[in-house]
C-alpha cells in the first residue's frame, strides 16, 4: 500500500501534461489537452467541468476515461482552492465503478484509501508531502527553465560574439586589401622614383657638358676678342704709319 501511494504521489507531482503523452491527435484528445491547459493555468473548476463534460460525452473510451479520472484527482490537488476531498471520494468511486480495469484504476484505488481510510492528520501529513514534492517538481521545473534561459543567453552572447568576429574578418580582409593597394602604389612609385633617378643623372650628364661646350665657348670667344684687339693694334700702328708718310 505504501509504494502505491508513493506512485501517486508521484504522479500529481508531474503534472497534466506528461498524462498527455501517447494519445493521438483526435478531436477528444484536443478536448482533453485543453482541459489540462485550464487546470494548468489554475482555472480549476473550470477544467473540472470540462473534464466531467469528456467523461460524460465518451465515457467508453480512452480519453472519457482519463477526463474522469482527472476531474477525480483534480479536486485534492493542493493548488486548488476549492478542493473536496469528499466529492473526489465519490468521483474516484464513479471511476472505478465506471472503469474497473482501467490504466488509472489502481491509482483511484489509492486515492480512495488516502481519503477514505487515514486520519485527518495523517491526511494532512500525506497531503503536505504532496505539496512538498510538487514544490520540489516545481522548483526543479524552475531550475530547469533557468538553465535554459541561461542557455539561451549564452547563445545570443555567442551569436552576438559571431557577429563581432565576422565583422573583424570583413574588417581584416578590407585592411589586406587596402595593404596590397598600398603595396602596388608603392611599387608603382618607387619604379618611378628609378625613373626620375635616371633621368636626373641623364640631366646632369647634360648640364656637364653644357658646362663644358660653356668653357669651351667662352674660351674660344676669349681667343677671338684677344685677337681682335691685337687686329685693332696693328690697325693703329699701320694707321699712325701712313699719317706719318703723308
Amino acid at each position: 500500500m505504501r509504494n502505491v501511494l508513493i506512485a501517486s504521489l508521484l504522479m500529481t507531482a508531474t503534472g497534466c501534461a506528461a498524462l498527455m503523452q501517447g494519445l493521438p491527435v483526435s478531436p477528444a484528445a484536443r478536448q482533453l489537452q485543453d482541459a489540462d491547459r485550464l487546470a494548468g493555468q489554475g482555472k480549476y473548476a473550470e477544467a473540472h467541468d470540462a473534464y466531467l463534460k469528456i467523461a460524460a460525452e465518451q465515457p467508453r473510451t480512452s480519453a472519457g476515461e482519463q477526463a474522469a479520472y482527472q476531474a477525480a484527482r483534480l479536486l485534492v490537488a493542493y493548488k486548488n482552492p476549492s478542493r473536496d476531498y469528499r466529492q473526489a471520494v465519490r468521483e474516484f468511486e464513479a471511476f472505478l465503478k465506471a472503469h474497473p480495469s482501467g490504466k488509472r484504476a489502481e491509482d483511484a484505488a489509492s486515492w480512495l484509501a488516502l481519503l477514505g481510510n487515514a486520519e485527518q492528520s495523517r491526511m494532512n501529513a500525506l497531503l503536505d508531502q504532496v505539496d512538498a514534492l510538487t514544490k520540489k517538481a516545481e522548483q526543479a521545473a524552475a531550475e530547469r527553465k533557468k538553465t535554459e534561459a541561461e542557455r539561451d543567453a549564452a547563445a545570443g552572447e555567442r551569436d552576438v560574439l559571431r557577429g563581432e568576429r565576422d565583422e573583424l574578418r570583413r574588417r581584416i580582409d578590407a585592411l589586406l586589401q587596402e595593404k596590397e593597394s598600398l603595396l602596388t602604389e608603392r611599387t608603382a612609385l618607387l619604379q618611378e622614383r628609378d625613373g626620375l633617378a635616371k633621368d636626373k643623372v641623364a640631366l646632369e650628364k647634360k648640364v656637364e657638358a653644357l658646362t663644358r661646350d660653356k668653357e669651351r665657348l667662352l674660351a674660344a670667344k676669349a681667343k677671338l676678342e684677344q685677337r681682335l684687339r691685337d687686329v685693332t693694334d696693328v690697325d693703329i700702328r699701320m694707321e699712325k704709319k701712313r699719317r706719318k708718310v703723308k
